[in-house]
């Protein structure tokens, strides 16, 4: 067993602030280089639980079944365009 396999999350992952700010960052960086407000992403939420396959989120090839997703998610789907943005979604360029 190596030494890396004995920490806890805590050690290996990194804080919640630090985490979304390094998200922020990336995701104001992307929102720059955008060529228009279709391919602008200014809100993501970062979701602990993965896509599921026994849930249907992904098909057998491996795509997101887009529809299920947003059915199975439609809470988180909807806190992307409350405002004022709710805590647990990372924006950028609020107006």
């Amino acid at each position: 067993m190596n030494a890396g396999a004995t920490e806890t999350c805590a050690e290996r992952c990194p804080s919640p602030e630090s985490e979304r700010s390094t998200f922020r960052t990336l995701l104001a960086s992307f929102a720059e280089q955008a060529t228009g407000s279709a391919s602008c992403v200014r809100r993501i939420i970062i979701m602990r639980e993965p896509p599921s396959l026994d849930a249907h989120e992904i098909t057998d090839k491996g795509s997101l079944n887009q529809q299920v997703v947003r059915e199975r998610r439609a809470a988180l789907v909807e806190d992307l365009y409350k405002v004022p943005a709710p805590a647990h979604v990372i924006s950028v360029g609020e107006q």
